[in-house]
């Protein structure tokens, strides 16, 4: 595309934390707290690893373990948002987000791996439909993203 001279705007993720509405874009380094955002995405990175594949079965790009720690840290603004959340809330209160693009399937697996671990609802309304993953399920039922992931 950019060999075209065309750009693609970042992808962007919103949330309301505390009263304040927060964003970030794809592969965001400018907020504050990237810092402690990122160690918190490390975190679940390393007990994601721990549970393995058994939360999510076996059509999950995270049964290949060299794509997991790609995966979680590829800077789609939905994971920097749900960090981000994670940190500045208290521990089982619902998490919802807002994106302008769709979520890819890997972001979509992440999603579901995290609501499993960190046992919190999140919610994640992207271009085509609401996401609401609770104790490692969508409430899409994974559909386009199986098709996706077993590729």
């Amino acid at each position: 595309m950019s060999e075209n001279g065309l750009t693609v705007d970042p992808g962007c993720s919103w949330m309301q934390v505390k009263g304040s509405v927060h964003a970030f874009l794809s592969g965001d380094e400018s907020h504050p707290q990237i810092k402690e955002i990122k160690g918190v995405l490390e975190g679940l990175d390393e007990r994601m690893k721990k549970a393995g594949s058994e939360i999510l079965g076996s059509a999950s790009l995270v049964d290949k373990p060299e794509t997991s720690r790609a995966d979680i840290f590829c800077g789609h603004s939905e994971r920097l948002a749900v960090g981000f959340t994670l940190i500045n809330t208290v521990p089982g209160m619902p998490i919802r987000v807002t994106k302008n693009p769709y979520m890819c399937g890997s972001c979509h697996n992440t999603m579901k791996f995290i609501s499993k671990i960190v046992r919190r609802e999140i919610t994640v309304r992207d271009t085509e439909q609401f996401h609401n993953f609770k104790d490692g399920i969508c409430s899409c039922g994974d559909e386009g993203y199986w098709r996706k992931l077993s590729e």
